[in-house]
């Protein structure tokens, strides 16, 4: 009885591993879980140097992690980022560009 018990634990964590989602990747996805994770990437890859939780901090003072009812109304997602306010720059826009004019 310990041994099938045993293995139908291991088996539903298994399939609980097989079946999560990054939620990173999920358009629209909101929520305290989807913050943490994208500053712990962000966190773990070495951009910046000891930023004190900024991300965490602005991803719940613009949206409350993206509860407020205007995350996605004006396209600025859980961090309010509008493309045209940022340096983030689509590659398409660079097509055909010299290395002077960029």
């Amino acid at each position: 009885m310990v041994v099938f018990v045993v293995v139908l634990t291991l088996l539903s964590v298994l399939v609980s591993i097989g079946s999560s989602v990054d939620l990173t990747l999920v358009e629209r996805a909101t929520g305290r879980t989807v913050v943490d994770a994208v500053v712990d990437i962000i966190s773990q890859s070495c951009v910046f140097d000891n930023d004190r939780l900024m991300l965490r901090r602005i991803a719940y003072a613009e949206t409350r992690d993206g509860a407020a009812s205007y995350t996605f109304t004006h396209g600025g997602g859980i961090w309010q980022v509008r493309f045209k306010h940022s340096l983030i720059v689509d590659h398409k826009s660079l097509k055909g560009r010299t290395k002077r004019q960029n």
